[in-house]
This record gives structure tokens, C-alpha cells and sequence, in this order.
């Protein structure tokens, strides 16, 4: 199976950052049909304010946007508290400082690579990026029946 770890890229345009915002405005609306009704439906992008602090890992193919995921740092106060509510037992961690924590959202690809290893580099590169910072938990928010996509 192919391997896109070579190819993912940290964003660090604002044209990175819309590109990928509007890639999750047709996998998540057009094509998924989730309701999300602070999209910005006029310009055909999904975006919130956990976007504002993050980094964002994308892959693209013919220049078009395959697949992408969203890193939230622990260090940041907007961040810790939206996942406090969250209920991700991170009471358990309380001893912990906020900066060894990553948070990872967003992670999605285009129907054609659903089946391939590109959501599991994604994460992957993800922790990486998180251990090479001094992460010790990343937590990765998918629905239970998306976990297959992340492991062998």
C-alpha cells in the first residue's frame, strides 16, 4: 500500500489554510451532508476557532487537497478549555502541565483514499510532530467505528 508520509505539509500560507477549509466544506457537507450551521456557506468553508491556534497537516495530489488533519497545542488557554468540556477523562491528567498535550481533529480524506494508509500517516505524523515538541498525550478525536482507518 502506498505511503504519503514523504508528502505531508504543515501549512503556513493563508492559502494553505483556506484551501484545506474549503476541502472540509466538500468532504463534510457537500459530500457527507453534516449539518454545520456556522459553516461559511457562502464561501464553502468549514472553519472554527480552534483553527486560529493550530496546525494544520495536509497532503495534495495535482494540486488538489487529498487529505488533512488539525493539531490543537495544550499549551493554549482556548484550547484546554474547549476539551475540559469535552469529557475526555482529563481530570485523570490534572498533575499534568497543559503543554504536554496535543489535540487532534478534523482528520478527513477525499473518498478515493479513505482505504489507504493516508489517514494513518496523517496521525502518525501528527504524534510525531507532537513527541518532537514534547508532547506525552495526543488525543485524537473520531467517532469509535473510524479507529480501523488508524490502526493495522
Amino acid at each position: 500500500m502506498r505511503n504519503f508520509t514523504d508528502q505531508i505539509r504543515i501549512a503556513e500560507t493563508d492559502e494553505e489554510r483556506r484551501a484545506i477549509f474549503a476541502f472540509r466544506y466538500r468532504v463534510y457537507i457537500e459530500e457527507m451532508g453534516k449539518p454545520y450551521k456556522n459553516a461559511d456557506h457562502e464561501n464553502k468553508l468549514l472553519t472554527d476557532e480552534l483553527d486560529d491556534c493550530a496546525t494544520l497537516l495536509y497532503v495534495e495530489t495535482d494540486n488538489e487537497i487529498i487529505g488533512t488533519v488539525r493539531i490543537n497545542w495544550g499549551c493554549e488557554e482556548k484550547v484546554m478549555s474547549f476539551y475540559n468540556n469535552l469529557d475526555l477523562a482529563l481530570p485523570y491528567f490534572s498533575h499534568f502541565p497543559s503543554n504536554l498535550f496535543s489535540f487532534n481533529s478534523r482528520l478527513m480524506t477525499s473518498l478515493a483514499y479513505r482505504n489507504t494508509l493516508l489517514p494513518k500517516n496523517l496521525a502518525e505524523e501528527s504524534y510525531r510532530l507532537g513527541r518532537e515538541n514534547g508532547v506525552y498525550f495526543n488525543f485524537i478525536s473520531c467517532k469509535p467505528i473510524l479507529r480501523s482507518f488508524l490502526s493495522d
